[in-house]
């Protein structure tokens, strides 16, 4: 009963149950293998859909999203996103405007910029959205055969970006072709030995 004496609503259980694992997984919430549940990057959900399939077929989406990361991680450590706070107990010797910023954030930001100009122009934006950004692509919705066309085309340039901060990192990693040979007895061990060589 409330202050006016009239009977009130019970309070049903199903209004404070938790969401479930499908809703969890959809808002992009997963648990790690640590138990702890953190957010997705908007990266780590479009490798979860296979967005991460097109670009160079020599390059693997598993080196694309380790790029997407390793930039990820530069962008924040560089403080791009941030405004630093003035310290206004700091003394100002010439008068200008102070940088607060350490060094280790000074060597991101150049990172940031190296690997920016080694992706190029017409791929740059889109990669540092995602990856830096952590922002989903955004399409206008003119139709839908224009929306499902611009899509296609966006991940095929963020792929191909991230193909070009792979080729940056180093990340690609030379694979060996295998020379299969059958055994001969009419072959020396020399010969064969050259054979494979």
């Amino acid at each position: 009963m409330n202050k006016n004496n009239k009977q009130t609503k019970p309070i049903h259980q199903e209004q404070y149950d938790y969401i479930t694992k499908e809703e969890c997984e959809r808002r992009g919430i997963i648990r790690g293998k640590d138990g702890i549940y953190r957010k997705l990057t908007t990266l780590e959900k479009y490798f979860s859909k296979g967005w991460l399939d097109f670009g160079s077929k020599n390059i693997l989406s598993a080196w694309r999203i380790a790029a997407g990361i390793r930039f990820h991680d530069d962008f924040d450590a560089s403080f791009f996103n941030c405004t630093p706070a003035i310290d206004l107990e700091k003394i100002k010797v010439d008068g200008g405007k102070s940088q607060n910023l350490p060094d280790s954030a000074l060597d991101a930001r150049f990172r940031v910029r190296a690997a920016v100009e080694a992706i190029g122009k017409p791929y740059n934006t889109l990669v540092y959205c995602v990856c830096g950004e952590d922002k989903p692509i955004s399409i206008k919705r003119i139709s839908v055969a224009q929306y499902r066309h611009d899509l296609e085309l966006a991940k095929e340039y963020l792929c191909l970006g991230l193909d070009k901060l792979v080729n940056h990192y180093g990340l690609a990693m030379k694979q060996r072709k295998s020379k299969i040979t059958g055994y001969s007895e009419n072959n020396t061990l020399e010969e064969w030995l050259k054979e494979i060589a």
